[in-house]
């Protein structure tokens, strides 16, 4: 027995050294050695083998892109190591594994927790490859959050830890890290030199990821130049490596980095159809924060242009990706219980675990009903209806978080609806400074008071598990499971309840995200009827105006008067000042006119460059014409902010009027010409004057 048992670590060892030769070179083949010697390492009850193969396909397939299946293997082996008091080394290595999921997701305060992580487990080691490693991916986070000095920081301590005796892919990779980091800080030749470098590494090596990497930065590289047309050819070269090589991760990104590039170039409809084809990917689980902040450059570049309806499209976009509810960690952790067993087996745990199998597919169907869930009060119903039928327990209670009294309010399921109870007690300040799952085994007297009043349950209770409900590390509510019997909770009910604390974590966010979507898209929806500049009604939204009324005026016969003003020698404004002082007297004179027209029948808008339009409703021409002269001298008094000129002081406008009643087939485009018509007059006879429209 004693010999199998040596010659299965034997080839356990084995495997794993296969593992380590291979994992930069052929991710593809480690994959397949890493879940050989993981079968081999649980029949021995080998749990370090277990947890190095666990780790080694975990990194695998974050190279191979394969995000969620790598999460579900380093969680496996991040579990096994903690259980077992396993070597730091190893157990660091799967830390920093999960925070560059997490990266990738673009959840940075997560990535940097397992990075800390992992450096706190094995700092006792100074000279550590795994603290050289983490330390070069913390450089990455922090030059992704433009702190160039902190990312500096950690890869000059990753350079001196591995001082030589580093592996060719940490080598290239570090290189290239910091050639972006110095692109960025408009160090450029030390900039290309490290890139370069990098790049040769990676060839050399035939390393692919790094190589990709490589032509990415590169990209990068060029676009800090300015130097777009390089910057396009680099990242669409490594967007073909990286569709070779199947590698999902890598060619979002390459993605992503070629529309910031054809942004800057301002090759808009080429970004467009780019953001387009990489939408039909599929259910993009990474870079969820780079693709949003490219939705986020198109809107404003669009906006900008004045094409508000593209703008709001864009604008849509980015909210959707930033609000997203992202399944796949939730799905990977469901997916863990089941792989659970395989190691509590050697625990003799089986009952538990052939109970908590069974409630599987119920945990998943609830989880999806609580994610899909639109608003608070359907997330309460869906949680307060079906986690019962999961834990077998109806001794929990919901608590949400009152930003304006900072306190925690419980729940109360009532047959009409909800009821929020909220009381000064000090289990409720333990609950707000708590944010990680927590057992009381014992409960003081006053809390036990507390838990009566916020439940309305008049039992006693012995113990509680609490959890709280954390976004990005905020406390936004949280999960009490009561114990009025004197049990222990299992640590898989423990499991489940983390879980579902984290979907009703992101289904409460995403509901109160939806909440400010709605208020963005109001705000937007009046930015898109205003012009930017002076902030009064723009051109479309004239139109919008008018059309909307037409018929009615139609009907009753109303009179439309329309006043055309344009600014006097504008040109000289921006040619003479400059084009700041040009929109400082633009800004003056519409403010100017609003200050005359009256609201409920005048409708002010700008019409384009220097001229301003308004319509009344009901004025008649000799009313309109009084009108248009009290505007006149409104400006004419008012004066600019000019400096530079004297004669620039002073602003004045010319006036076109024309007013006819609206019946049969008048159209409103008609009726603008004739007031240009007379615009063209007050400037012929002289300007800062007002003319009306004569029939010829």
């Amino acid at each position: 027995m004693r010999m199998v048992v040596s010659k299965m670590k034997s080839d356990a060892k084995r495997l794993i050294e296969k593992c380590e030769k291979l994992l930069y070179i052929e991710p593809q083949k480690v994959i397949k050695y890493s879940q050989a010697c993981y079968d081999i390492a649980l029949k021995n009850h080998d749990y370090e083998n277990l947890s190095k193969s666990a780790y080694y396909a975990g990194m695998s397939y974050y190279y191979m892109g394969q995000l969620e299946v790598a999460y579900k293997w380093f969680y496996k082996g991040e579990k096994i190591s903690e259980y077992q008091g396993l070597d730091k080394e190893i157990r660091a290595d799967i830390k920093s594994g999960i925070g560059l999921i997490y990266r990738d997701m673009g959840e940075i305060d997560n990535a940097l927790y397992y990075f800390y992580l992992g450096i706190e487990t094995c700092k006792e080691n100074e000279k550590s490859a795994t603290l050289g490693k983490i330390y070069n991916n913390m450089s990455i986070i922090f030059s992704d959050l433009k702190d160039y000095e902190q990312a500096n920081k950690y890869l000059e301590k990753a350079e001196e830890i591995f001082s030589g005796k580093m592996k060719p892919m940490f080598q290239s990779i570090m290189e290239l890290n910091m050639g972006e980091v110095y692109a960025f800080q408009g160090r450029y030749k030390d900039a290309k030199e490290r890139i370069e470098k990098g790049l040769t590494i990676a060839r050399k090596n035939n390393i692919k990821y790094a190589y990709i990497h490589a032509l990415i930065t590169y990209g990068k590289y060029y676009r800090e130049r300015e130097e777009y047309d390089n910057s396009i050819r680099y990242i669409k070269k490594a967007g073909a490596e990286a569709i070779n090589e199947k590698n999902k991760s890598l060619y979002i990104s390459s993605k992503i980095e070629l529309i910031n590039s054809l942004i800057c170039a301002k090759k808009l409809e080429y970004a467009k159809k780019e953001l387009l084809e990489l939408e039909q990917i599929g259910d993009i689980k990474t870079k969820k924060a780079e693709l949003r902040d490219a939705s986020k450059q198109l809107a404003e570049i669009y906006y900008a242009d004045g094409e508000y309806d593209i703008a709001a499209q864009y604008l849509k976009k980015a909210i959707k990706v930033n609000n997203k509810i992202d399944k796949s960690l939730k799905k990977a952790r469901i997916n863990f219980i089941n792989e659970k067993m395989k190691i509590s087996d050697i625990k003799n745990e089986n009952s538990e675990l052939e109970k908590v199998n069974k409630n599987l597919r119920q945990l998943n169907a609830v989880c999806k009903k609580i994610a899909s869930a639109e608003d608070v009060f359907n997330i309460l119903v869906e949680s307060y209806n079906n986690i019962e039928s999961i834990i077998g327990n109806d001794d929990f209670q919901l608590f949400l978080y009152e930003k304006d009294k900072k306190q925690l309010r419980g729940v109360q399921k009532k047959e009409a609806g909800f009821s929020f109870k909220a009381y000064e007690n000090p289990i409720n300040n333990w609950m707000m400074n708590t944010k990680e799952l927590t057992v009381l085994n014992t409960l003081q007297n006053n809390s036990i008071e507390y838990i009566k009043e916020v439940t309305g349950n008049k039992k006693e209770a012995v113990g509680l598990v609490y959890l709280p409900l954390l976004v990005e590390d905020e406390i936004i509510g949280a999960i009490c499971l009561y114990d009025y019997e004197g049990k222990n909770f299992s640590e898989y009910i423990k499991d489940v309840l983390d879980i579902l604390a984290s979907y009703i974590a992101v289904a409460l966010d995403n509901a109160n995200n939806i909440e400010k979507m709605n208020e963005t898209y109001k705000k937007l929806d009046i930015a898109s009827k205003l012009d930017p500049l002076t902030r009064v009604p723009n051109r479309r939204y004239f139109q919008m105006h008018l059309d909307k009324r037409w018929e009615d005026i139609k009907s009753k016969k109303e009179i439309l008067s329309i006043a055309l003003i344009d600014i006097d020698h504008f040109k000289k404004y921006n040619d003479t000042c400059g084009h700041l002082e040009g929109d400082e007297t633009l800004k003056i004179v519409a403010k100017t006119i609003e200050k005359c027209i009256r609201k409920e029948i005048d409708f002010l808008a700008r019409y384009g460059g220097e001229e301003f339009i308004v319509a009344s409703i009901k004025r008649t021409e000799e009313e309109m014409m009084i009108f248009a002269e009290e505007i006149r001298a409104a400006v004419e008094n008012v004066g600019t902010k000019c400096t530079c000129d004297e004669k620039l002081k002073k602003v004045t406008v010319s006036i076109g009027v024309v007013s006819e009643t609206v019946e049969g087939n008048t159209r409103i485009e008609e009726i603008t010409n004739k007031a240009d018509e007379a615009l063209y007059k007050a400037k012929d006879d002289g300007r800062n004057r007002v003319e009306k429209y004569k029939n010829k």
